[in-house]
Order: structure tokens, then C-alpha cells, then sequence
């Protein structure tokens, strides 16, 4: 019994650990990146930024790379993820405009049931080391857990491919195409169905414990 609350109590927390470093750690750490694309758009009044955008290279790009060696650069740099800022935003038709504005609340969404999300696991580590394994209110928190993960992987998932298409209608790049093949948020899936899985492993659990109870 004590080496499954150990195991279980390891796994939830790995599992919450890792989806924190892909959504609130991210967060914290582009801050600084994000201030400064928002300062320039309020100096500018007249841009739209799109943030981590996934690249990949034309397949003219051995050609354009040798251009730019031709014309004397030394270095040609060649990312595959970017933040794309296209100016003449007055330009820009109103569904764009709509489309970020509903991105930024749905940002804000995935970022409260994390942290949400994070409370719960903080309440379930704390009957766990009472010893209060086999509990309802552990079943139904974990299963909150698991749904708020996949929640945030498909809101994310929308803002990756609205992000792509709304670049590729205001932005021409010179090297690179908007690439499609990472915009599906599945870490944050994959761990929300392994916390859903994990819970019906509890249910049963909780279910056969009751059941030795009702029969001592």
C-alpha cells in the first residue's frame, strides 16, 4: 500500500511538473520577450505580432543561402520557430483582429486552469501523505486534473493553427514557409489522458478497498 501511494504520489507530480514547464515555466520565461514585441507594437500603433510561430525552410533555400554568402554574409540563420511582427496593421481585415483578440482570452483560459490544475494536485499531495489514498474527493480531483490538461492542450492546439493561418495571410517570408506539423499541443493531451487512465486505476482501486471494508 505505502509503495503505491509513493508511486502515485510520483507520477501525479511528474506529470503536473511537466505540464507546468510547458505552459506557466514558458510563460515566465518569453515575459521579457513578449514586453518588448508589445512595446514596439505600442511605438509602431500600426503592427501585429504573432507569437511562436513554427518554421520550415523553401526548398529553394540552398540557392537564396548561397546568394547571401555571394554578397559577402557570413552566416545565414535558418529557425524553425519565431516571432513574426507584420506591419500596415490598418490594413489588416477585422477577423484578424478579432481572432488575436480571442486568442489572448484563450491564453489567458489555458493559463488559470493550469494553475488551477496545480491547486488541486497541491490538495491531493496532501491527503496522500495523511494516508487518504482512497478517497471520492482524490477520484473526482484527479479527474479534474486530467480534463483541464487536455482542455489546455486543444485550446492551445486552436491558437497554433489560427496563429499559422493568420501569419500566412499577413506575412510574406523571404526563407522559411509557416509550417503546420508541430501546431497540435499533444504533451499537454497525452498527459491528461495518462491522468484520466491513472483515476480509473484509483476508481477501481477505491471501489475494491470499500468493498474489503464492507466485508471485515
Amino acid at each position: 500500500m505505502k509503495r503505491f501511494n509513493v508511486l502515485s504520489l510520483i507520477l501525479l507530480v511528474s506529470i503536473i511538473t511537466s505540464l507546468l514547464s510547458t505552459t506557466l515555466i514558458s510563460v515566465i520565461e518569453d515575459f521579457s520577450h513578449i514586453s518588448k514585441v508589445v512595446d514596439f507594437e505600442v511605438q509602431t500603433d500600426k503592427s501585429m505580432s504573432f507569437l511562436g510561430i513554427h518554421l520550415k525552410e523553401k526548398e529553394q533555400i540552398a540557392k537564396i543561402a548561397k546568394d547571401e554568402f555571394d554578397k559577402g554574409e557570413n552566416t545565414v540563420v535558418l529557425p524553425n520557430k519565431a516571432t513574426i511582427i507584420a506591419l500596415d496593421k490598418e490594413n489588416f481585415s477585422k477577423k484578424i483582429n478579432i481572432m488575436q483578440n480571442i486568442n489572448g482570452i484563450i491564453d489567458a483560459i489555458a493559463v488559470v486552469l493550469c494553475i488551477w490544475a496545480f491547486i488541486l494536485t497541491l490538495k491531493i499531495i496532501f491527503l496522500f501523505r495523511r494516508e487518504q489514498v482512497f478517497e471520492e474527493l482524490n477520484i473526482k480531483r484527479c479527474s479534474k486534473i486530467g480534463i483541464f490538461c487536455i482542455t489546455i492542450g486543444l485550446l492551445e492546439t486552436f491558437i497554433n493553427i489560427s496563429n499559422a493561418v493568420m501569419t500566412t495571410k499577413v506575412a510574406e517570408l523571404k526563407f522559411h514557409n509557416i509550417s503546420y506539423s508541430h501546431t497540435i499541443e499533444w504533451t499537454a493531451i497525452i498527459i491528461g489522458l495518462i491522468i484520466l487512465v491513472f483515476t480509473e486505476i484509483l476508481r477501481i482501486s477505491t471501489t475494491i478497498k470499500q468493498e474489503q471494508d464492507l466485508t471485515i
